[in-house]
């Protein structure tokens, strides 16, 4: 790891975007206003190590695996290696 890179990030809102109250509140209305069709649309980026792992939308983030509630890191976007076209 690059230790400067990761202290910059681990106070970021990349570390606290799965985990941010104004977040969760925001896509639990999205979600209800859509009727769940939306999905995992906002998850997919704001919680991509538990959307990636098919953790529950439903399902608590406090009580899934630390990693999950990491938000973005390195390894979300250092890990691709194709395009994914709109959808990614």
């Amino acid at each position: 790891c690059h230790q400067k890179i990761y202290d910059e990030w681990r106070v970021s809102s990349h570390a606290y975007s799965a985990v941010s109250p104004m977040f969760n509140r925001f896509e639990q209305k999205v979600h209800e206003l859509v009727r769940g069709t939306s999905g995992t649309f906002c998850l997919r980026c704001h919680a991509p190590l538990a959307t990636q792992s098919d953790y529950p939308r439903d399902a608590s983030l406090l009580d899934a695996p630390i990693v999950f509630r990491e938000g973005i890191t390195c390894i979300v976007c250092h890990r691709v290696v194709e395009r994914y076209g709109r959808v990614n």
